[in-house]
């Protein structure tokens, strides 16, 4: 409760300041900003935001189908489950395992 009003209070004390550097973010798009350096050539930080979301977003792909082809293989070889988790029935019945692991899939999309 402390750490809100200390918040708040330093909010309220500073809100010029605050919407003064929010105003300034509208006077440009990072696409109208140059990608590299006229003088040395090398990239600016506007030229690594194309760099920055391609590398993510291979390594979302990664990481999606590292944990994908891992759960997939625990679910044949040791009738695992998609997320580790604890059921209060049997699921060796394959109906249930795979009501289980349907609703877990759909519950981390």
């Amino acid at each position: 409760m402390i750490v809100l009003i200390n918040l708040h209070s330093l909010y309220s004390y500073r809100k010029s300041y605050i919407e003064h550097l929010l105003t300034l973010t509208d006077t440009f798009t990072w696409e109208e900003l140059p990608v590299r350096d006229p003088d040395t050539g090398h990239l600016t930080k506007a030229g690594y935001i194309p760099v920055i979301q391609r590398v993510t977003k291979y390594a979302f792909v990664f990481a999606m189908s590292y944990y994908l082809t891992q759960s997939a293989y625990l679910m044949v070889t040791e009738h695992g489950m998609v997320l580790t988790s604890w059921f209060p029935f049997d699921l060796s019945v394959t109906t249930v395992y795979v009501i289980a692991n349907t609703i877990q899939v759909g519950s981390t999309a």
